[in-house]
């Protein structure tokens, strides 16, 4: 094709970043994305008159081609099963491109920075959220010290609903990430951190809900799925997340697409 003189349009971008995502060569993938992240979303290619530039797809084939031949989820769920690798797996250059490609899709407006608010429309009760947090101890401070993307009075709420598998994988990671930044001495980390995965009746969420789960297993944060008729929440303790953050602080390494 390109012998011919015939430029890429989005269409054969993504075919080519799919094929050398199965095929274990994700660096190559994260060029033709950087490549296509750089061309106008106006311009048209000259050989079918597609669109170029990135999309939302754009970003979730490039998510399965960086994380793992057979996917994201396949990838997640393998490295969730293996003591201590998937750990390893979390903190690595594939994860780390995953990530900023994640973020490359915040500035771009595809996707919310999972960090920035509080989700109060996820549906998850008071009463419930009292029971899982109970004995935590989650103490106020002054705010001097607190980070101004945390808030150690109220949880930390946040809604994967409108993603699909792949991109909620993605995002839980850039989720963990933003906690590795945050001083454990400053002690502002929320009073307890909940993912919503969706309304109970839709079997996407469910699956979207044990996704969201492998990661949390596979960087070694305890978490609680918590029954609630309603959704389909993952629950994390402010505990366990301040142990994590301990443990993981500065370690997570970061690529640039």
């Amino acid at each position: 094709m390109l012998t011919r003189g015939m430029a890429h349009n989005r269409v054969t971008r993504h075919a080519y970043i799919t094929a050398l995502g199965r095929a274990e060569r994700w660096a190559e993938a994260l060029t033709q994305y950087t490549e296509l992240k750089g061309e106008s979303q106006t311009q048209r290619g000259e050989s079918r008159g597609d669109e170029v530039g990135v999309s939302r797809e754009s970003f979730s084939l490039t998510f399965d081609a960086l994380l793992g031949a057979a996917g994201a989820e396949a990838a997640i769920a393998s490295c969730a099963l293996e003591p201590g690798g998937g750990d390893a797996f979390m903190r690595g250059e594939r994860a780390a491109a995953a990530r900023s490609v994640f973020r490359d899709g915040v500035e771009a407006g595809v996707y919310e920075d999972p960090i920035l608010g509080l989700d109060t429309s996820l549906d998850v009760s008071v009463d419930l959220v009292t029971d899982f947090m109970e004995g935590d101890g989650a103490s106020s401070l002054e705010k001097k010290n607190q980070n101004p993307k945390m808030n150690p009075k109220t949880p930390l709420r946040v809604s994967f609903m409108s993603m699909t598998r792949s991109e909620a994988i993605v995002a839980t990671m850039v989720l963990l990430e933003s906690f590795t930044e945050v001083d454990p001495a400053a002690e502002s980390l929320p009073s307890g951190l909940f993912i919503g995965a969706g309304p109970g009746t839709r079997g996407n969420a469910q699956r979207r809900m044990l996704a969201v789960e492998s990661v949390l297993r596979a960087a070694e944060l305890r978490c609680e799925t918590i029954e609630d008729p309603r959704t389909y929440v993952i629950g994390v303790t402010r505990q366990d997340l301040n142990e994590w953050v301990k443990k993981h602080a500065g370690a997570y390494a970061e690529v640039n697409a």
